[in-house]
């Protein structure tokens, strides 16, 4: 077997917890699993075993209070590390915000928008998406046709490629709606061949419809942490979108981090729409968000907004199965509609 590549972006490596200096605090009211590793550690503290339970999954969780973790000191910072050191940390903790996805013959980190600190650094990065892997998979066993994923690996670049454009952003999500529609009919005949995918041409005619109503009825339903932001949300929907040139550099950067944080997981079920679907929802609110507070030229609050954003729905496996629901079922999903909304005169 040919040896594992292991991907780490140069942003990745800078990255350090900025600690009080903070705005946010990453785990206040996650439900946070506790591994089997650290499960033996936590038990035999008698202070930490207390605050453990099993939940309705038969997953050992540490059981919030009113006011969030019962780890967290006056500063907001976790008493397990402060006391016993990073390394006794359970692996979901200690990890955060870092992401990694293992498809055996290659492996690729990134952050989580969901840290601020690591949304800063994805957005302050002009290069951010430029090393995540770009090769031929071959010779190994891997668990997947390698045909597939190379399959996968040419249409992420391709889709990638639309959102380094000088188009207008609207125009560029179209576009990457249109050639996905094109790439997962290919996927669905079984035809692999990564040169068809080239010979993507724009469909001729469009006949969607704009149901920005439904996406936000789906998204005021999820679970959020805060439901501040689920207000948030619904005070949003009849705002338009922001659609300036400042906001469009933010909107391009968020569309690559979802393609290189997602894309790739089609190997599994052939779905590349999922991630336009997701790029799509993740537009609609936001943009519409940072109309309604009138935040377009302040680029702190933009990023506060994004990576709100991300930790309320990236970071909840119960929203991220009911979007993935929504998405394959929801009319408002339909990849017409989805052209629609983004602005069919893109293709022609």
């Amino acid at each position: 077997m040919n040896k594992k590549e292991i991907i780490y972006p140069e942003y990745y490596k800078r990255f350090k917890c900025i600690s009080t200096n903070c705005t946010d605090t990453c785990c206040k009211a996650w439900d946070i699993v506790i591994d089997e590793k650290a499960l033996g550690f936590y038990r035999s503290i008698p202070e930490i075993n207390r605050h453990i339970i099993t939940d309705s999954d038969n997953d050992n969780i540490i059981a919030m209070t009113e006011k969030g973790c019962p780890f967290l000191d006056n500063d907001m910072l976790c008493k397990i590390q402060s006391k016993y050191g990073e390394e006794k940390l359970c692996g979901e903790c200690r990890r955060f915000p870092r992401i990694s996805q293992d498809f055996t013959a290659f492996e690729e980190y990134m952050l989580s928008l969901a840290c601020p600190e690591a949304c800063r650094l994805i957005f302050d990065d002009n290069n951010t998406f430029s090393e995540y892997y770009n090769k031929d998979v071959q010779g190994g066993d891997n668990g997947y046709p390698d045909e597939i994923m190379n399959f996968l690996i040419k249409a992420r670049n391709i889709s990638a490629g639309f959102f380094r454009t000088d188009r207008p952003f609207s125009e560029q999500l179209a576009l990457f709606a249109d050639f996905n529609a094109y790439a997962g009919d290919l996927l669905f005949d079984e035809c692999y061949d990564i040169g068809i995918l080239d010979e993507y041409k724009p469909y001729d005619s469009i006949n969607g419809e704009y149901l920005f109503e439904d996406v936000f009825d789906i998204y005021s339903k999820l679970d959020y942490l805060n439901e501040d932001f689920r207000l948030l949300v619904e005070n949003s929907r009849q705002s338009l979108p922001a659609d300036t040139a400042k906001t469009d550099a933010y909107f391009r950067k968020l569309a690559l981090y979802y393609i290189y944080r997602s894309y790739l997981c089609a190997i599994s079920d052939d779905d590349v729409l999922n991630t336009v679907c997701t790029v799509f929802g993740a537009y609609t609110i936001i943009s519409r968000i940072i109309t309604y507070l009138h935040i377009e030229n302040d680029d702190k609050e933009i990023l506060r907004i994004i990576s709100t954003f991300s930790k309320e729905t990236d970071h909840s496996y119960e929203n991220m199965e009911m979007l993935s629901q929504q998405f394959s079922t929801s009319f408002a999903f339909d990849v017409e509609n989805l052209i629609a909304a983004a602005g069919a005169s893109a293709l022609y």
